[in-house]
Parts: C-alpha cells; structure tokens; sequence
C-alpha cells in the first residue's frame, strides 16, 4: 500500500529525514511510502509489488519520491551494495523482464527506467555517519525513488545543483568535490561510499547474493 508522509508521526524516521536532509525542496516535497501489514519494513517481493503499483498510479498524483524501507542488517557499505543491486534486479525483472546483466548502465548515458517511468534514486543508511549526506535517522535502509517529472515541477534544473551542494556543506554534511560529486555518470550518484576520497560505486556489476532481508 502506498501511503504519504504526512500520515506519520513527526517522530519517524522518514519523517526525520525529510526535515533533517539538506535538500531545499525536500519540505514542500510530496513524499510517499511503502507500506504491507502495517509496517515500513517490506520484503524485496514486496518491493516488486509496490513498484508495479506506484507505477499505475503515480501519474495520477504528484509524487515526487517515493521510499521503500527495509530491515537494516548491513555492516559494511558491500553489503549494502549487495542489497541494492538485487533489489534493482528483481524491479528490472519484475517490471521490465530484463536483468540487469543485459543492459549496458556502463554507458555514462544510461538512465533508470521502469515502466516508462526514469527514476534518480537515493540510498540512505544507518552505516553512513550523521555528517553524511545519506545517512538515514533509523533502523532501516531507505531507497528513495523520484521521478524525473518531479525535477521539473520545481523546475530544478542543472545550474542549480551548485546552490544545493553549497547548502550540504553549510549544514555540515559536505558536498566538496569528489569522483562521485564531480562523476559524468548519474547511476555512479545513486550509491555513496563510506568517504569522499573513495570511488564511485558501480553497483550494476552482478554481485554476491545477499543474505535474507525483510
């Protein structure tokens, strides 16, 4: 089921992150979750299920990102590389009947799609520290799903990613230049490493089954 943030107390961790994050659009965001059986926490079958759903429907509202939220039992950034790459694979397979194996997000190019929808996607953690842009204030992993209209509802345009990096770094969470801050690449911003000084992440390169997560 899909829900909007504003059902949730002010005390939620997604709630949290959408107060606490740098972003300047996040406020006035229209931003929703995925919920079964009365809990954030879902399943990767359940991701499947939600996305189809989301994907019917989205048009008819003004969604601008959608969470997912699951059991955070990572305790190093690989696992959680692990994790998202089969969750992108099972959407992939789920949604488009293509593994991600067979599509060539190398190319600088590429872009998220699912059922014609392009999605940037973000990946925030409680592995990553607070003073991180991706942290998450929680238990759970958050995948954020948005889509690219939402960009252009609030007009958000290239030139105006350097006035949002400059906000991270006021508030402490720095958006200096780095290889993944600087990268040609979008699909390389999805993931963040632990650090700066690290490379970016190629998270569709087939990895190592994860343990099970719910």
């Amino acid at each position: 089921m899909i829900r909007t943030l504003s059902q949730l107390p002010a005390s939620d961790d997604l709630v949290q992150l959408q107060n606490k994050t740098s972003c300047p659009y996040s406020k006035r965001a229209n931003l929703f979750y995925v919920e079964e059986n009365g809990t954030k926490e879902i399943s990767l079958a359940e991701a499947n299920t939600a996305m189809k759903s989301f994907l019917q429907n989205q048009r008819q509202k003004d969604v601008d990102i959608l969470f997912m939220c699951f059991r955070h039992d990572h305790t190093h950034i690989d696992q959680l590389v692990d994790f998202f790459y089969h969750l992108m694979n099972g959407l992939f397979v789920a949604i488009e009947n293509k593994s991600i194996e067979t599509l060539n997000f190398n190319d600088e190019r590429s872009k998220i799609e699912l059922d014609g929808v392009t999605f940037f996607i973000t990946v925030h953690s409680p592995i990553y520290a607070e003073s991180h842009s991706r942290h998450a204030f929680g238990c759970n992993t958050v995948i954020g799903f948005q889509p690219y209209e939402s960009f252009a509802r609030f007009k958000v345009l290239t030139s105006h990613q350097e006035s949002v990096r400059k906000k991270f770094t006021r508030d402490g969470k720095p958006y200096a230049p780095s290889a993944v801050v600087d990268s040609q690449h979008e699909l390389e911003k999805f993931i963040k490493p632990m650090d700066r000084d690290s490379p970016p992440i190629k998270w569709w390169i087939k990895r190592n089954k994860p343990g099970i997560h719910r």
